[in-house]
């Protein structure tokens, strides 16, 4: 039987914003667990702007940041406004 497959495991570093399916991935663990932790913030520009992107796509799920300092997503009402103005 093969493993199942958890994107965190396969990054060099925990959780940096790769790409847009990123989005699902975060969306996917909130249904399931209520939270998906340990996101690192973005550290330059073009990250910053995929993490913006994430934020508006999860917003209308009611999917934002709840806690900045430890990377954590879960649910919020209008989604976060925590890496756009």
């Amino acid at each position: 039987m093969a493993a199942s497959y958890d994107r965190r495991k396969q990054a060099l570093a925990p959780n940096f914003y790769a790409d847009d399916l990123d989005a699902g991935y975060i969306a996917q663990q909130v249904i399931m667990t209520g939270k998906s932790r340990n996101w690192a913030a973005p550290d330059n520009e073009t990250r910053k702007h995929i993490a913006i992107a994430i934020e508006k796509m999860l917003a209308p799920f009611n999917i934002g940041i709840i806690d900045e300092n430890t990377g954590t997503w879960g649910h919020k009402p209008g989604g976060s406004h925590f890496y756009r103005d």
